[in-house]
């Protein structure tokens, strides 16, 4: 054997050798990359031909008033899921920062966004993260669901000499759509608001989107997902949860804060004033507790009235399907168990994303009680891999084909609309709510919350390490590569980054075009430029 050999850049920054038989794999292997970024690319150019072909010809399920207005709600649902997408990770991503450090940096929308969400340090608030989660993944379903309607075909012609059936699954059946969905509106935001958080929380409408999902979840429309949660929690996990659940009724409503704010304030004035503490202070608990029971009350009422329209959504999916209402024309007994499928992985993919981020911090060894734990610590989290990304991308390539699965078994086209008054048709048929809830609360929401407090039994769950392997596995086909390059393309032309890979984050007038002066010039006000 030769005694020459080759460099190997390894993950963890260090850099190896291998004996020359390697090379020839090496170059194999980067050949086969190369080919998934060009069959990615091309996939990517064919699925926006079918899509907004299939669009302008009225081939698809959706009925919202002809190809203009389907092509302006394709568009809208697609930018409003990419800023939903985005303004997520750039709000955990900078929640460590101070409003007025983001302000002075020249990013005044970031800075609001910063201080609706967590307050300032002279007005300090309780951190909304997980009221916006909430809202935000009911706009990102409402969003897919859509977005499935409108990519799904009842009838396309048949244009490549292909067997039928063949061309009804990779056509027909709302595949294209699928692949534009994670790439333009899921995975490339996600990215560019990973390295540029404060950069995309200061484009103009996040502040407003992200403002919609709070009171999203004020309305109380999915309060169900807490009384499921706290259910399945006591049931399943023997009530491990460290936190009390949101059924204790102790949470503060802005009512309550400002209510305790005006005892201190009023009573403080009060005694500056020597006037008669006592009464003042009788005055101002009576209006505290009165406001105390009310928000409790408003409380309880959210959640019976989410809870009973839940099940009522319950009802008429599954009594629709039965009657073969489903724009599915399969036998019953397959569309049951396929919708009972789709939830339960979609179910696992949600709380083993929570889980698997929560514990990337922990030590393999510690977590030897769990077996099924341990390998998926193991198998994600070594030294020489991106296991932990490349679950994530195999996560997301699982389940949004599975949420356009749902989509179709609860689209119910032919129903008659004289049946339901006023706009009821819109919202139950067309839009698609009653499939919209049941997915967001059962299948995501509820996975999320339970993983947060039990990460390591999530994780050790039957059925985990192989839905882990299934991800790793749909990652290594690289059937999304075409996002790194869209990334990669946006990053050089609108986010140009210094020669030595830091970033200059001094923004332009527009946030969507970060060009910057020379080098030189930003090389001179280095010390005012920061990383974001």
């Amino acid at each position: 054997m030769s005694d020459k050999t080759i460099s190997l850049d390894i993950d963890h920054g260090g850099t190896g050798h291998a004996p020359d038989h390697y090379e020839g794999w090496v170059m194999w292997w980067t050949c086969v990359d190369r080919f998934k970024y060009f069959v990615s690319t091309v996939g990517i150019v064919l699925s926006c031909i079918i899509v907004f072909t299939g669009i302008g010809a009225d081939y698809n399920v959706a009925d919202f008033g002809g190809p203009v207005l389907e092509f302006i709600t394709f568009f809208l649902a697609l930018l409003l899921l990419a800023m939903n997408e985005a303004f997520q990770v750039g709000v955990l991503n900078t929640q460590h920062l101070d409003a007025q450090y983001i302000r002075d940096e020249g990013y005044p929308r970031a800075a609001k966004v910063h201080e609706l969400m967590f307050g300032t340090k002279a007005a300090p608030v309780e951190s909304n993260v997980k009221r916006l989660l909430i809202g935000q993944s009911f706009m990102v379903v409402l969003c897919s669901f859509t977005l499935a309607q409108l990519t799904t075909f009842k009838y396309y012609p048949l244009f490549v000499p292909m067997p039928e059936a063949l061309f009804s699954g990779l056509v027909r059946s709302g595949l294209p759509g699928v692949v534009l969905v994670i790439c333009f509106a899921q995975l490339t935001p996600s990215l560019m608001a990973k390295e540029y958080p404060l950069r995309i929380l200061n484009i103009p409408g996040i502040y407003s989107t992200i403002y919609l999902a709070l009171l999203i979840e004020q309305c109380g429309l999915v309060h169900f997902v807490y009384v499921f949660y706290g259910i399945v929690n006591r049931v399943c996990f023997a009530g491990t949860s460290r936190n009390p659940t949101p059924l204790s009724g102790k949470e503060l409503s802005d009512t309550e804060s400002v209510s305790h704010k005006s005892t201190e304030e009023v009573c403080e004035y009060s005694e500056e004033e020597d006037t008669e503490d006592s009464a003042c202070e009788v005055a101002i608990e009576g209006a505290v507790q009165t406001a105390r029971m009310i928000d409790t009350i408003l409380l309880y009422v959210r959640y019976v009235l989410s809870t009973g329209l839940t099940v009522l959504c319950i009802v008429f999916v599954l009594g629709c399907i039965g009657s073969g209402h489903s724009m599915l024309e399969i036998n019953v007994g397959v569309q049951f168990f396929l919708g009972f499928l789709a939830l339960v992985i979609v179910t696992y993919c949600e709380g083993l994303k929570v889980a698997v981020v929560s514990t990337t911090h922990l030590d393999s060894e510690d977590m030897k009680a769990y077996p099924t734990a341990y390998k998926i610590h193991r198998l994600l989290n070594s030294s020489v891999s991106e296991g932990v990304k490349k679950f994530l991308l195999g996560r997301q390539l699982t389940v949004v084909p599975l949420g356009f699965l749902i989509a179709a078994l609860t689209h119910f086209e032919n129903l008659n609309r004289d049946n339901f008054p006023g706009g009821l048709y819109f919202i139950v048929v067309t839009a698609g709510l009653p499939g919209v809830l049941i997915l967001l609360q059962i299948a995501q929401l509820t996975p999320q919350l339970l993983a947060q407090q039990n990460s390591i039994l999530f994780l050790n769950l039957p059925g985990s390490y192989l839905l882990v392997l299934w991800t790793l596995a749909v990652e290594s086909l690289g059937i999304v590569n075409f996002t790194w390059v869209l990334y990669f393309a946006i990053d050089k032309l609108l986010c140009r980054k210094r020669k030595d890979g830091s970033v200059y984050s001094r923004p332009t007038s527009n946030p969507l075009f970060c060009i910057f002066e020379d080098e030189d010039d930003m090389n001179d006000k280095s010390s005012t430029g920061s990383q974001n």
